[in-house]
């Protein structure tokens, strides 16, 4: 059992789920009540995005260790994907109200607010993971994307710049810091965060079209050109940006920023 638990963990690891769920199984079949084989198995269906059918084995792993907080959380992200939110926002709050401070839930529940359009139940706990991982550059990307969903727009902003101060080569942080940017009308300010998100990624067909889109508004129109070209260059079946081009060739209508 331990070799086929240990085998089917390693390729879970490399991202190979469809092949740990066969090791997994083979070890089930011999020991039908192994804790981690359960649970492994159940994260590698989940990681295939077969949320439903991990969530038995979930059910059945704590039944076995019903203080495992990782398999907790992992049935509540489970009943997420399988569109069964409010059951896992309940999971979420009993996992807080055993350990207040644990930073997953709160972002899991975050997200499941997120789902069911609970915008500011999930800035709420999205800062609360700020607060208890100061220095995660993801807790900071994370309640920055809240904030922005929630409007607060210049809060979001220094999230982004709280992030990238600790990921300094995000390019998707910088590339959502120039998107929030745009939308606030501070143009320069989007143009450089989007030239950053390059720096670091040069194949970046989305920030290539923002880019553009904001260099047009700002009249540098064979900049923009180039950039909706570069876009197109590295996403050929990039509909927006053909049309941005388009658009910049035929007409002066701007078209808007993608988020």
């Amino acid at each position: 059992m331990t070799a086929y638990y240990n085998k089917a963990d390693t390729l879970l690891k490399m991202g190979q789920a469809s092949a740990a769920i066969e090791l997994f199984d083979r070890g089930l079949h011999m020991t039908p009540t192994h804790f981690k084989a359960l649970r492994g198995k159940a994260d590698a269906l989940l990681q295939a995005g077969r949320g439903d059918a991990a969530i038995p084995l979930y059910q059945e792993a704590l039944k076995l260790q019903a203080e495992d907080s990782r398999a907790a959380r992992s049935l509540g992200m489970a009943l997420l994907a399988a569109g069964r939110a409010s059951e896992a926002i309940e999971r979420f709050e009993a996992l807080l109200r055993v350990d207040p401070r644990d930073a997953r839930a709160h972002s899991n529940l975050g997200y499941a607010y997120l789902k069911v359009g609970r915008v500011e139940m999930a800035v709420e706990h999205f800062a609360a993971v700020v607060r208890l991982e100061p220095e995660s550059a993801e807790a900071h990307g994370n309640y920055a994307v809240t904030l922005e969903r929630a409007g607060r727009l210049a809060d979001a902003i220094g999230e982004y710049r709280q992030g990238i101060r600790l990921k300094p080569d995000d390019a998707v942080m910088y590339y959502s810091m120039g998107n929030a940017y745009a939308q606030t009308g501070e143009l320069s300010q989007a143009v450089a965060a989007y030239q950053q998100a390059l720096k670091y990624r040069p194949e970046y067909p989305e920030a290539h079209n923002n880019c553009g889109t904001v260099l047009r508004r700002l009249g540098r129109l064979e900049e923009a050109r180039e950039h909706y070209r570069l876009a197109l260059q590295y996403r050929p079946d990039y509909p927006q940006a053909r049309r941005n081009l388009t658009a910049l060739v035929g007409s002066q209508n701007v078209p808007a920023i993608q988020e």
